[in-house]
């Protein structure tokens, strides 16, 4: 895939041409890693759009995160311009919202039901309706709830999964396994499914190899009849990089979709992405999954793989913080590029990646002592480091939806204190009582008529004297990101839709960590997915860690072999694997084993997985 000067855009592969030329009512892609998947995706969408003779028809386009969704609207938005308004970019959970924000009336749902997004919330709600009932309370309702979620997403069933629904209807309540079912419940009224059959003309469906049951038979209800497909589908993904199947994701209805609707396929097997060394590694690896053959490869760059045992975690971490130094300050090496790529790299342009997200504490703890800059998308909420920032989140909730419980039992933890009644008033009030003088001042948020005045009335919220100076450091800090989300949102958001509801449900994408403020990328592999860097480190590489420990069976193994995969698929130009020899455990510090899946980027095979 080269550039043309012409149009400032890729030119497609024929492989990719073929895709995006496709006339068939059912298409599948499989797309190996760094094969251009998303240009695919936006050049297919684009094609839809300008293809439709009225300028009637709308595209949907649905990703697994709302990053992957965000990137595709800015690709169209830059090409498009207003014709782009005619694309839905948004995740399956997302376009069920809409739809029962939209729609729900007619199932019997609230015109803005309570979504719960926190797992302390659904536990709250649940203890609370089955102590009403006089039942006994599970012990670990939070492992009911995985398993609960699980089954949802599989289709099957649970024990307290009729209890829970219950406990969700009579409290006017959606998570977001319940998105999915009264969408779908929704999409079976024959006038609602005609309408919005009539409003889109085609649907893409990116990263299908992560989804779920539940996710499937929803895209089924709002697009095919039988085996027909009353509204043209095209499917994008690959099993090798299917990675959540812990949350029921199942790659083989990929598959299932293309026998039953007898769907066109095509294959996009160039890396355009990585160096010559690292699609050599990965196609090993890919071999191991029983995919023989690997990537082509796609460029002259020679790129550059190192291995790297280091005596303790400590000293991985640091040994990773130098790297990471080394290349923001000298750039990356020459040897390891193409003819004139430039050389220089910013923070963002390198990650650390590790198979779970406490791994990667060392690493995080040597740059700040070098002073590189860092972003951990594995910690929620870390940009509200103040009780205040929080208080003012939940108030913009809490402004959007006055009759949700959950705003109110979240103010409740955050202030040591439970309002008189669920109520704006009470509220207000426990805001104002509040023993802390910079949480008292923001109850005025609660008095504004509209989501623009937040700004300005927190701008000019005075800090307390009194307020320690670190405290009011990570005031402005908090202040300084709300305003960087208020603008995004506001450039993203039509003017009908900047309403304090979607605002706090935009923050909440933020703090999940869909949007990193600058600085190298601290993640967890699964966070990665989708992503791709210059450069990438992965730690932590010992059996017992990567592969997890409790991966016994082959099903688990291959599991924890897509995750390699998906890592190692990362950089274009540069990868360093690190392991420590030694880990500090409880019964003290104890000797390490170099992980299996190294072997396999010297050749080995899998002789650890049955054949």
């Amino acid at each position: 895939m080269t550039t043309s000067d012409d149009f400032n855009e890729p030119v497609l592969s024929s492989e990719q041409q073929a895709a995006v030329d496709s006339n068939a009512r059912a298409l599948v892609v499989v797309a190996s890693a760094g094969s251009g998947k998303t240009e695919v995706v936006a050049r297919r969408v684009q094609r839809l759009l300008l293809g439709e003779p009225d300028d009637s028809g709308r595209v949907l386009a649905l990703t697994y995160t709302v990053k992957a969704a965000d990137e595709l609207r800015g690709r169209l938005d830059a090409r498009l311009g207003l014709l782009a308004r005619r694309v839905d970019s948004e995740t399956i959970h997302g376009f069920a919202h809409n739809l029962l924000r939209t729609h729900g009336t007619q199932i019997g749902l609230p015109l803005e039901p309570e979504l719960l997004t926190r797992d302390e919330d659904r536990v709250e709600l649940f203890r609370s309706w089955l102590g009403e009932r006089g039942e006994s309370v599970p012990d670990d309702l939070q492992g009911l709830f995985a398993d609960i979620d699980l089954a949802r997403a599989r289709g099957g069933e649970a024990d307290y999964l009729d209890e829970w629904r219950r406990a969700l209807s009579d409290n006017a309540a959606l998570d977001y396994p319940e998105l999915l079912a009264k969408a779908s419940e929704l999409l079976r009224v024959d006038s609602v499914r005609r309408q919005i059959r009539r409003l889109y003309t085609s649907i893409v469906v990116d990263e299908a190899q992560n989804l779920t049951r539940a996710q499937y038979e929803l895209l089924l209800t709002l697009g095919a009849d039988g085996h027909s497909l009353a509204i043209p589908s095209m499917l994008v993904g690959d099993d090798k990089q299917s990675i959540v199947r812990f949350a029921g994701a199942d790659p083989s209805l990929i598959g299932m979709f293309e026998m039953a609707f007898a769907a066109e396929r095509h294959a996009l097997t160039t890396n355009f992405r990585s160096a010559t060394v690292l699609a050599t590694a990965a196609g090993k690896v890919a071999a191991a999954l029983d995919h023989h053959g690997g990537e082509e490869l796609a460029f002259a760059a020679p790129g550059q793989v190192s291995i790297e045992t280091l005596p303790s975690e400590q000293g991985e971490g640091a040994r990773v913080a130098a790297w990471v130094s080394s290349l923001l300050q000298q750039g990356m090496p020459q040897a390891a590029l193409g003819d004139g790529e430039n050389t220089a790299l910013r923070p963002e342009d390198v990650a650390v990646l590790c198979r779970s997200a406490a791994g990667l504490r060392f690493v995080e703890a040597s740059l700040e002592d070098r002073g590189v800059p860092c972003a951990v998308a594995s910690t929620p909420n870390d940009w509200l480091t103040t009780s205040a920032a929080r208080v003012v989140l939940e108030l913009v909730g809490l402004k959007g939806a006055p009759a949700h419980h959950s705003t109110y039992w979240e103010l409740s933890r955050l202030l040591g204190k439970v309002p008189l009644d669920e109520s704006i008033a009470a509220a207000e009030a426990a805001v104002a009582g509040s023993d802390d003088e910079l949480v008292r001042r923001v109850a005025g948020v609660l008095g504004l008529s509209d989501v623009s005045g937040l700004l300005p009335y927190l701008q000019a919220t005075d800090l307390p004297p009194s307020l320690a100076d670190s405290e009011a450091a990570n005031w402005q800090s908090d202040l300084t990101q709300l305003e960087t989300t208020w603008a995004r949102f506001d450039g993203l958001t039509s003017r009908s839709e900047l309403s304090w509801a979607n605002f706090k449900l935009f923050c909440a994408r933020a703090q999940r960590g869909d949007d990193l403020s600058p600085g190298v990328r601290l993640l967890t592999v699964h966070k990665a997915q989708g992503r791709e860097y210059a450069a990438v480190a992965i730690i932590g590489l010992n059996d017992g860690q990567f592969p997890d420990f409790r991966a016994k069976t082959d099903a688990a193994l291959r599991d924890e072999l897509r995750t390699f995969y998906v890592a190692i698929t990362r950089p274009r130009r540069i990868l360093l694997l690190t392991r420590p020899a030694m880990r500090d455990t409880r019964y003290g510090p104890r000797r390490t084993e170099p992980s299996r899946f190294l072997d396999l980027l010297d050749g080995g095979s899998p002789a650890w997985i049955s054949p």
